[in-house]
């Protein structure tokens, strides 16, 4: 009988012990929920590759990195608390919806319900991309509505380029082409010159006159004085050879 009842209170014993939680499991589990309250309120670059940063706690002045995989072209973002946060949180998003008539890399929104300061992008940018639209590397821009800032060309790395800019605060930003000036094309008239014709002076007619016979003079005038002496008589000779012959 002893025997009996002693069985029976390990069997009791052991299902009771099945029934309540075991100790280590849940030590396990208040660890690992501490671990990540503890990864995420560490702040610089402890969470990467997300479009949704959130933040345990920081105080007022401390510089948060963020890396982003979800928007094109834009890799990183670095800024710091404008005063102390507990429990806030960073939204980096595309969107598709912000005006933009020209050529674009990405449009995205950077909030946040918390207070921060100036924001630093990075963008990674492959270069033959931007070709295949017409843009060269210094064409790029980034817009807050309608303020434009410059990009700093940081360096050129296997076909990427990288740029790096600041902006004041957050807000709707376009990575996208500048825009170019329309230049008035001032078409150029051709001249068709007009073949030069060269005025001749006209031709004055002049009559030919008939040149006036010159008197003889001299010895030319007695030869021909005597000449006609000598056919005067010659024709007088055979007047009369004629009669009597």
């Amino acid at each position: 009988m002893v025997q009996k009842k002693r069985g029976s209170n390990r069997a009791q014993r052991s299902s009771r012990s099945l029934q309540q939680p075991n100790l280590w499991v849940i030590l396990s589990v208040a660890l690992l929920v501490v671990g990540l309250t503890v990864i995420t309120s560490l702040g610089p670059s402890s969470v990467t590759g997300n479009t949704v940063q959130k933040i345990g706690r920081m105080n007022k002045g401390d510089s948060l990195h963020l890396s982003v995989r979800d928007v094109p072209g834009l890799e990183k973002i670095i800024t710091n608390a404008g005063e102390t946060i507990l429990y806030g949180q960073i939204d980096v998003d595309v969107d598709e919806s912000i005006p933009f008539d020209r050529s674009y890399v990405s449009k995205f929104t950077v909030r946040s319900e918390n207070k921060f300061g100036p924001l630093q992008f990075t963008f990674k940018v492959k270069e033959q991309d931007l070709l295949d639209q017409g843009v060269s590397r210094g064409d790029l821009r980034l817009y807050n509505e309608l303020q434009e800032y410059s990009l700093q060309l940081l360096k050129v790395d296997h076909g990427y380029l990288y740029y790096i800019v600041t902006v004041p605060s957050m807000g709707h930003f376009v990575l996208g082409r500048v825009e170019v000036d329309e230049k008035e094309v001032v078409e150029e008239e051709t001249v068709v010159e007009a073949p030069v014709v060269e005025e001749k002076p006209a031709e004055v007619a002049v009559e030919e006159e008939t040149p006036e016979e010159e008197p003889l003079v001299g010895k030319a005038a007695e030869q021909s004085a005597s000449e006609m002496e000598k056919g005067f008589f010659a024709k007088i000779a055979a007047f009369f050879r004629n009669l009597f012959s």
